[in-house]
């Protein structure tokens, strides 16, 4: 396993992919880099909610990773995106697919996520962030993979409001 390194898995819309090419750039310009899922040691699962059938993927998605690294316990788990925070029983739902997770975040909360690495690496758990206020994602640069000749540039926020 890599020492600060991370994979990130995005489901859903073209604006959870630019919000997690921002949670790579905020990530990588803290020093830590992007890494295979086998290696990283944090996986982020950038979830999306207004689909049923990616909804039942990314569930299905949890419970195969909770059982593919439930034996490593270096390897740390955040789910963010929308779906924790539209739908309240899913944090329920999150606990029993993936008792282990490290982090729940939400859309608000990508600035900080090299603090909740930091916490994470101290040993807490279970953490759940929810921010009461919104930030401008247009304050962020984006590094952007390698090769893109296109980018994506968020000007709203998410499918349902």
């Amino acid at each position: 396993m890599e020492k600060n390194s991370f994979y990130i898995e995005t489901y859903g819309c073209v604006s959870n992919k630019a919000d997690s090419y921002i949670i790579s750039s905020v990530l990588n310009k803290s020093g830590y880099t992007s890494s295979t899922i086998e290696e990283a040691e944090f996986v982020i699962i950038n979830t999306c909610g207004v689909k049923q059938q990616t909804e039942n993927k990314i569930k299905s998605r949890l419970s195969e990773l909770y059982n593919s690294f439930k034996n490593e316990t270096k390897k740390h788990f955040i789910i963010a995106g929308c779906l924790p925070h539209i739908e309240p029983k899913y944090l329920d739902i999150v606990k029993n697919l993936i008792p282990n997770f490290s982090a729940i975040i939400d859309l608000d909360n990508l600035n900080d996520v090299p603090l909740i690495f930091d916490e994470i690496k101290s040993g807490k758990t279970n953490l759940i962030y929810k921010s009461k206020d919104s930030i401008d994602k247009s304050d962020f640069l984006i590094d952007y993979p390698k090769g893109k000749i296109t980018g994506i540039i968020p000007i709203s926020e998410g499918c349902l409001g």
